[in-house]
């Protein structure tokens, strides 16, 4: 699907069970790299996992790779506001809990330590391979770049 169809279905009927294959899709598609990145898909998808805990069996993954896919637009917020939308028992899983202590590694600008804990992770977690090795994003220039953004905004003033 197109960004266009994703952004009619989201005006359309967001918060109807049947959306959820349908933006499942997307994520899909975000993660190889064929469609851009799209918040307002996702943060629609991890709504729609509240409202409906039994639709998807395979909710943990996607809420996973949304996660994953938020983390690498740092230092945007997106990843807080999706947090807020997943249950504590969720957050508790292995693959959640590993990908919050990235994000909050690379929150406190501990760069080296996120670096090891992500190769942990991506080494441990076979979404996070599956990932990483899709075609359409290179993971670690993302992280780069964001790295690279947040040090050139703290440095651009100099006293």
């Amino acid at each position: 699907m197109s960004t266009s169809d994703i952004k009619a279905l989201l005006a359309t009927g967001s918060y109807k069970s049947e959306s959820i294959p349908v933006l499942e899709k997307n994520v899909d598609a975000q993660i190889n790299g064929s469609v851009p990145y799209d918040i307002a898909g996702n943060r629609s998808l991890a709504k729609l996992y509240q409202f409906f805990p039994t639709t998807s069996t395979s909710s943990d993954v996607y809420l996973a790779r949304i996660l994953i896919l938020a983390l690498m637009e740092y230092p945007s917020t997106d990843f807080l506001a999706l947090l807020c939308l997943i249950s504590e028992k969720v957050l508790e899983t292995e693959a959640i809990a590993s990908i919050t202590r990235c994000f909050n590694l690379l929150d406190s600008c501990k760069f080296q330590e996120f670096w090891n804990e992500f190769q942990r992770l991506k080494d441990s977690n076979a979404e996070l391979k599956s990932i990483a090795g899709a075609s359409g994003i290179d993971m670690t220039q993302k992280f780069r770049s964001g790295i690279a953004n947040v040090l050139a905004i703290s440095y651009s003033v100099c006293p």
